[in-house]
């Protein structure tokens, strides 16, 4: 499947912020914003993908994966495996011609998912922020 690597405008400050919180709730952060970063891909694959029931589109989803790098997160745009046939579909084989749905997706809205990708850190570390705050104050 294609892949797609992006860095967003702004990351030195975003990094700083995640910095600054504890390291098991930074991972977390980021790994929700690589997530937020795939869901306009998915909906757009969703949308472009040949339809007869349905199933396939279902199938589209955003998966968290490991990255060798502690501070790095990856988020794939995959199909589940009950929806195989999605392959042949994307790629073509020597008999059906390649009808993509994956990376036009991943092209047409690369520039959205990096923007959600910033919207949800901002609204994220904020929101984290808050709590350690309230937490070393002793309050709930």
């Amino acid at each position: 499947m294609p892949v797609t690597k992006s860095r967003i405008k702004g990351g030195r400050e975003i990094e700083l912020a995640l910095k600054a919180l504890p390291q098991k709730t930074a991972r977390n952060v980021l790994s929700g914003m690589v997530r937020a970063g795939g869901a306009p891909i998915r909906d757009e694959a969703r949308a472009l993908v040949a339809r007869k029931t349905g199933l396939g589109a279902k199938s589209i989803v955003v998966r968290s994966a490991r990255s060798r790098d502690r501070n790095s997160a990856v988020a794939k745009v995959t199909v589940l495996s009950r929806s195989f046939y999605l392959r042949f579909l994307e790629f073509g084989t020597r008999y059906i011609a390649a009808r993509p749905f994956l990376r036009p997706a991943a092209d047409s809205k690369h520039g959205e998912a990096v923007k959600a990708m910033g919207r949800y850190a901002g609204v994220r570390i904020e929101k984290e922020a808050k709590k350690l705050a309230r937490q070393n104050r002793g309050g709930r």
